[in-house]
């Protein structure tokens, strides 16, 4: 246990329940992790604690010990990336995803995304990070719901039709660019609905150390950016 001025982190081991997949586990878990705590020292300071949980179910999602330990491990940094106090089942696609996360400070997130949001790696289009109104945007619940959804790429994101010319701009766009670049991109997504949006995607080049050439991507919704006009 570590106790700071404001909180206190508390580390705890695996728990199997037994007799019960995920989907029959989940209240529990998340009645469990919804409840606020406190703690009182020997010297009468209370301080409040929140509980974090990832959960994973076995054998569905893992064959070993180990491969449920990474499981959890990797859907209890998402809940914590996402604000902590909270549960989060593991889902395809999370895997070092949560942990590439933590290397973005607050400051490196504030800084280089243009508004509301995604980051991305520029070879291979695997999703790092997306905040909550970008998964809002693609009719999503939650940031495991817009996991599940987009299988952790980008380009899962773009309407079919327009795939292949927005890939083209984009490879074209950043053909050439520097750190701090950026790229204008207009076309269509499907949404968890089936919806489908047009969106005017901002794109901005970041090189980070340890990841590489980043995306960091702002969407707007047009539909919605002319009816905000139009109520004006």
């Amino acid at each position: 246990m570590c106790l700071n001025k404001r909180r206190i982190a508390l580390a705890t081991a695996g728990v199997f329940i037994p007799g019960k997949t995920a989907d029959q586990a989940e209240p529990l878990i998340r009645a469990a992790s919804e409840m606020d705590q406190t703690f009182t020292t020997e010297q009468g300071k209370t301080y409040t604690y929140t509980i974090s949980m990832g959960y994973s179910d076995y054998p569905a999602q893992a064959k070993t010990r180990e491969e449920l330990a990474r499981n959890v491990d990797c859907a209890l940094y998402n809940v914590k990336l996402g604000g902590k106090h909270g549960c989060q089942r593991f889902v395809p696609g999370m895997v070092k995803k949560s942990r590439e996360q933590l290397g973005f400070s607050q400051n490196e997130l504030l800084k280089s995304l243009p508004g509301s949001g995604i980051i991305c790696h520029a070879d291979d289009h695997r999703i790092l990070y997306a905040n909550d109104d970008f998964v809002r945007l693609f009719d999503c619940e939650n940031l495991e719901d817009f996991n599940r959804f987009s299988l952790g790429l980008f380009r899962n994101l773009i309407h079919p039709e327009d795939y292949e010319r927005v890939m083209k701009e984009r490879r074209e766009g950043f053909a050439g660019k520097k750190d701090g670049d950026q790229i204008r991109l207009h076309f269509r997504i499907v949404t968890k609905r089936g919806s489908v949006k047009e969106v005017i995607a901002q794109a901005r080049l970041r090189h980070h150390d340890t990841f590489g050439d980043l995306h960091f991507v702002t969407c707007m919704d047009l539909d919605e950016e002319y009816a905000r006009h139009a109520a004006s």
